[in-house]
């Protein structure tokens, strides 16, 4: 009897796990086919309706890109083509310069250092149009450029174009805070516009990132002789012939503040030091022929007079008067 109930027992649990997985098999038959998945490690594959599999096309791989040897070969070119136009323009052939740039350009249009080397070479040769024009492209490829903004500032200012020149060199400060030259040409901008407390301030400015520069310092004596403050110009001056004994406008203009003092031995000294390194600064050669009649040096002015005929006549008719006088 127990050998029966054990039989009946073992019956009844292989019919339940028959019913289970009879309800299991009609659940996945009710599912829809493109819901099932497959795990793997990495994607997620569909069925098709059909119960197949799709077959994964296999992904080309991406060949690594190869430079374009062609835009090599004329970026090369383009440098080399570069490095001739710089040595031209140490060596001082200005046009032979420009032909090279433009031929480097030719084969790299955007690169904004050909642009501004080409506009700085036209600056040299004072083709002030050409410059700025020509700094206006590399300004278009690199807008924050502060050395095309400053050359556009030097051509614009010797243009007479003094607005715009100021404009251009703050512009070249904005860019570049510690650019000492362009606060000293605003300075003289502003100096020939009779603005000397703006004027005053761009060369102190200067003054203060190259303490030993002599421009600054002249500017900041003409900044103080034409309010008066001789005394202090000629200190002025003094720093400028000091850090740059070659200055010879320094020297003219301290001459010339001597005489503000009446000091005429001490302006002789100076303005003959400034023809010394300037033959041909007529106005410097007169103001010593006009200083020398002050110091009834006749011989000495008349010598003055025979220089300034050859050099410029207008101020020799002028020496000549006072002369007679």
């Amino acid at each position: 009897m127990l050998n029966v109930m054990v039989l009946l027992s073992q019956v009844m649990q292989w019919h339940v796990i028959n019913l289970f997985l009879s309800a299991a098999l009609l659940i996945l038959i009710l599912m829809p086919a493109d819901s099932i998945v497959c795990s793997s490690t990495h994607d997620k594959v569909k069925v098709k309706p059909d119960g197949s599999v799709p077959v994964k096309k296999k992904q080309r791989k991406k060949k690594p890109r190869r430079p374009q040897l062609r835009h090599n070969r004329q970026y090369a070119k383009a440098q080399k083509l570069f490095e001739s136009a710089l040595s031209l323009t140490d060596k001082g052939e200005y046009k032979r310069a420009i032909l090279v740039y433009q031929s480097a350009i030719k084969l790299r249009p955007k690169w904004a250092p050909l642009h501004y080397n080409l506009c700085w070479t036209y600056s040299a040769l004072k083709d002030w149009q050409k410059a700025i024009s020509t700094c206006q492209k590399a300004l278009a490829r690199k807008p924050r450029f502060a050395q095309a903004h400053f050359i556009i500032g030097l051509s614009q200012s010797n243009l007479r174009q003094y607005d715009e020149a100021i404009k251009s060199y703050k512009l070249t400060i904005l860019y570049d805070p510690y650019y000492e030259e362009a606060y000293n040409n605003l300075g003289n901008v502003y100096l020939y516009l009779k603005r000397y407390d703006e004027a005053g301030e761009m060369f102190s400015l200067a003054s203060a990132l190259e303490p030993e520069s002599a421009e600054p310092h002249n500017g900041l004596g003409e900044v103080l002789r034409n309010l008066g403050n001789y005394r202090e110009a000629v200190e002025e001056y003094k720093l400028a012939v000091l850090y740059n004994p070659k200055h010879a406008v320094a020297y003219h203009n301290m001459g010339v503040t001597y005489v503000k003092l009446n000091l005429l031995k001490e302006a002789a000294e100076s303005l003959e030091m400034a023809v010394k390194l300037n033959p041909k600064d007529a106005p410097a050669q007169y103001n010593l022929g006009v200083i020398y009649v002050g110091l009834k040096r006749r011989d000495a002015a008349l010598m003055q007079y025979e220089i300034l005929l050859k050099l410029s006549p207008e101020f020799a008719k002028k020496l000549e008067a006072l002369l007679k006088r």
